[in-house]
């Protein structure tokens, strides 16, 4: 099943349920008021998707277990904060309209975010789920770019960049940081690294530039082939 936000400018938003192949099985229009997004990530079942064309939207989602919440094009930007059970690609999320706050929760076990970038918030991507993982995601122009306080988090092929803090830190649960791009980070609060660890954590392959220390680890973290230089 999907469920396909077309349009939500005025007078509302135009959302299509449908199969694998052929997306006619019934057409509903919501007025803005009416329909939130949230609405839609609620009413979707197990391995249901729900799809964002170009655009905002400035609301608090929260995603399920088995749901899916994409964006179909580039600039499929949500003002708010997401809280993330299952599935989450190929969207903006931008904190410069929310309190001080975490741009993604990864809460579920298991939850996945894949090719989205996080701007502007006081953490950028909280984990604390098992088996929760990141893959080719920009985080910029937060306090702390990616925090790991619990369970067990994955992050490859991504950006963390220009964090007032550290850009990773890892606190908590065990982490895996493998291919990544670490740059600019710490240079707002005394002590901060490009990544910070203080417990098990497995570090390869990752390039750390221009931050304040690049990589600061405590006993446990294994650390290798890393590219670290103009720290």
């Amino acid at each position: 099943w999907r469920q396909r936000v077309l349009a939500w400018d005025a007078p509302g938003w135009l959302v299509v349920w449908g199969g694998d192949a052929v997306i006619a099985h019934l057409i509903i229009a919501w007025a803005v008021a009416q329909g939130p997004v949230q609405t839609a990530l609620d009413g979707a079942p197990a391995g249901g998707v729900v799809t964002l064309e170009a655009g905002a939207i400035q609301e608090d989602l929260s995603v399920p277990v088995g749901v899916t919440l994409t964006g179909a094009a580039a600039g499929s930007t949500i003002f708010g904060t997401l809280t993330v059970m299952g599935t989450v690609a190929d969207l903006t999320v931008d904190g410069s309209l929310s309190a001080p706050s975490t741009g993604l929760s990864l809460a579920g076990d298991g939850a996945v975010v894949r090719n989205v970038t996080v701007t502007g918030f006081s953490v950028g991507v909280g984990c604390t789920g098992a088996g929760v993982s990141l893959d080719s995601v920009r985080v910029e122009s937060c306090a702390v770019g990616l925090s790991v306080s619990a369970g067990s988090a994955t992050a490859t092929n991504s950006h963390v960049l220009f964090s007032t803090g550290d850009g990773v830190a890892i606190t908590g649960g065990s982490a895996t940081i493998v291919n990544n791009v670490i740059v600019g980070n710490g240079f707002g609060q005394a002590g901060s690294s490009g990544l910070s660890a203080g417990v098990n954590a497995l570090i390869r392959n990752n390039i750390f530039v221009s931050n304040a220390v690049g990589l600061s680890c405590a006993a446990g973290c294994d650390a290798s082939h890393n590219l670290i230089w103009g720290n």
